[in-house]
């Protein structure tokens, strides 16, 4: 499989995840920017609501922040926004999760 179809497949394990828990989610086609998925969980009268920018990565070797993340990282999002990774590795069942 390619690097292209293996991100292309874990990038949407990502988006079927934020939406079984409730987000309207929206996947980046191409990934030229700073995140591959945008999942918004809408307020409620419990929630305030959130917005997560999502970096996918799918890497054997560990080594996965590169330009796109470092910017994300950087980024100052309002309280309710969060800029994170979701990294895959080969034979590991769950991605590991990062926070910006």
């Amino acid at each position: 499989m390619s690097r292209y179809a293996a991100g292309r497949r874990a990038e949407w394990k990502v988006v079927r995840a934020m939406k079984a828990l409730g987000g309207l989610v929206t996947r980046s086609a191409g990934s030229k920017g700073l995140w591959d998925v945008c999942a918004v969980f809408p307020r409620t009268t419990d929630d305030p609501g959130a917005i997560w920018l999502i970096q996918v990565k799918v890497t054997k070797s560990g080594s996965w922040k590169d330009a796109n993340w470092r910017q994300l990282a950087r980024t100052a999002f309002p309280p309710h926004v969060t800029g994170c990774a979701f990294v895959f590795r080969p034979g590991k069942s769950f991605p590991a999760f990062h926070e910006a």
